[in-house]
């Protein structure tokens, strides 16, 4: 980060109050979330249907399919497998 961008962003912060701050890149954090979750469930639909398709018709064509698909599918599902690790919506808490 440079040092212009990063005098840009202690301003953006200072200008703004904390419970406001707070609350807005919470409320963004979960718009992202929701879409990039909304972005995985098509993919993962896609790759559904290419795994499907292959089991019914085993051939080469179809298993090039169903691989490009979970290569289309995996850095979609990548970008909000970080979520999985700090107790976020994703993860159930189990009681100790």
């Amino acid at each position: 980060m440079t040092k212009r961008s990063t005098l840009f962003l202690l301003a953006l912060f200072a200008s703004c109050s904390s419970t406001s701050l707070e609350s807005q890149v919470v409320r963004q954090y979960a718009v992202n979330l929701h879409a990039n979750y909304a972005d995985v469930v098509t993919a993962v639909g896609a790759l559904q249907t290419s795994v499907d398709a292959f089991i019914q018709s085993p051939t080469a064509d179809g298993f090039e399919a169903a691989k490009n698909a979970w290569t289309a599918a995996r850095p979609i599902y990548g970008q909000c497998e970080v979520s999985r690790f700090y107790g976020g919506p994703s993860i159930r808490r189990r009681a100790a």
